[in-house]
Formats: C-alpha cells, sequence, structure tokens
C-alpha cells in the first residue's frame, strides 16, 4: 500500500528527529499518524524504533509485530523485531524472527540488524552471509569491515583478506580493518604496513579503541619483522590504550 503523500511527509519528520536524537518528538508523529491512519505499518514500526532507543523493547515488539500484521514483508520491521527480542532476552524467538527477516530484508541496515542478532546467538557462519550482503548492497567502509571481522572468526582467512582491502577502499583511515588485515598477513621487510599503521596510530590516539586495536596490528607486525622490543613496546601501548 502507498503511504499517503501527508503521512509519509509527516515520518519522514519522525524520522529526522529520533536521527536527531529527539524520541519525544518522533513519538508524537508517530501517534499524530496512528492516530489518523491506524493501519499505517511504518508508524508503527518507527514506534518501535523510537522504543528500542527508549529502552523499552518488549513495546517495540509489540509495535514491529503491528507493523509486520499490516505488511507480513516488511524485512526491517522482522529485522528490528528480532533485536528487541534479544534486548527482552528471548533468544529462541530473536532466532527465529532473525530467520523470517533473512529471507524478507532488502537492505544492508535490516541485513546488517540479523547478523547482529545471528552473532549474538553463535550462528556465526549465517551472520557473515548476512554482513555480506549488507557490504555489498550498500558499498560502505563499516559494512566491509564487518563482513571481514566475521570471515576472520570463522577462519576463512582468504576471503576476509579481500573484504579488509575492500573496506580500506572505501576509506583509507578504517583502523580496524587496517588492523584486521595485518593480523592475517605476514609482514616482511619488502611487504609491510608499518609505516601506515603508524600514521594512523597517531590519528586516533585519542580514541582507546581505535588504539588498542592498532597497537596490537603494530605489535604483531613488529614480532613478523623479528623486533621483538618494538612488538613488546606496541603491546603495551595496546594495554595502556585499554585501560584508559
Amino acid at each position: 500500500m502507498t503511504l499517503r503523500p501527508d503521512i509519509g511527509a509527516k515520518l519522514a519528520v519522525a524520522g529526522r528527529k529520533l536521527a536527531a536524537g529527539d524520541r519525544a518528538g518522533a513519538k508524537a508523529l508517530c501517534a499524530e499518524v496512528l492516530l489518523a491512519a491506524p493501519d499505517t505499518a511504518e508508524a508503527h514500526y518507527l514506534l518501535g524504533e523510537v522504543q528500542l532507543a527508549e529502552g523499552d523493547p518488549a513495546g517495540a515488539v509489540t509495535s514491529f509485530d503491528r507493523s509486520i500484521a499490516h505488511k507480513p514483508a516488511f524485512g526491517r520491521a522482522w529485522a528490528l523485531k528480532a533485536r528487541a527480542l534479544v534486548a527482552c532476552g528471548r533468544t529462541v524467538a530473536a532466532v527465529k524472527a532473525a530467520r523470517d527477516a533473512a529471507s524478507r530484508a532488502a537492505d544492508a541496515y535490516g541485513w546488517d540488524t540479523v547478523g547482529v542478532v545471528f552473532t549474538n546467538a553463535g550462528l556465526h557462519a549465517r551472520a557473515a552471509e548476512m554482513y555480506g550482503r549488507a557490504a555489498k548492497a550498500a558499498k560502505w567502509t563499516g559494512y566491509w569491515y564487518k563482513y571481514a571481522a566475521s570471515l576472520q572468526f570463522l577462519g576463512r582467512f582468504d576471503e576476509a583478506r579481500v573484504a579488509h582491502l575492500e573496506a580500506l577502499k572505501l576509506d583509507e583511515t578504517n583502523a580496524l580493518a587496517w588492523a584486521g588485515l595485518v593480523q592475517i598477513t605476514k609482514q616482511t621487510p619488502q611487504d609491510n604496513q608499518v609505516l601506515t599503521l603508524m600514521r594512523i596510530a597517531e590519528a586516533v590516539k585519542k580514541d582507546r579503541t581505535r588504539l588498542h586495536r592498532i597497537g596490537h596490528a603494530l605489535a604483531k607486525a613488529h614480532e613478523d619483522l623479528g623486533d621483538p622490543a618494538g612488538s613488546m613496546a606496541w603491546l603495551a601501548t595496546a594495554k595502556e590504550a585499554w585501560r584508559g
């Protein structure tokens, strides 16, 4: 069913309000739309997103169910329902919803959300499949990194290396992709990323998570190059960054 232009406009504003952190404003607009058109699946869906942001996953599940009832093929609603069920501690139900979402999701956000649910449930191969769909659809460095990391966890290193390189094509400063790539790629005197990693370490030195990962990558690189002192120094930097 095509949204009426006035309803579509209000939901667009509500979405922008939610993205800007104005949950109350977004919720009020959703309520206004649902009062006028209670069968609007998109309004129930957006209300569920607001409820998730408010820390009300049970309320979000109800809203996503209502959205699905009005639009059974609404892939994002299935995906976010699965995420909300995880937040409710209902893992079995979340995995079932995620499986349903996997066959209905039609965009990167939906596939990525399903991937997160599968990851949390320990279904890492299914998660990698979803992350791969998201990465190939959106061509965003973050999705490619997540796909690479999932492949790396599964021990599929050649595929992971390709995915890390795709992430770096989109953003050559992606510190996590560089760290992941170096962890699975032997560094040699003729071919190594030490200087690149050191430049990134300087650029991200105020971001403890990224500095921690880059520090470990540099430690591994120096170990590969036969420099134990350099390796230990970067391990110390990584540990200090993690402690904050």
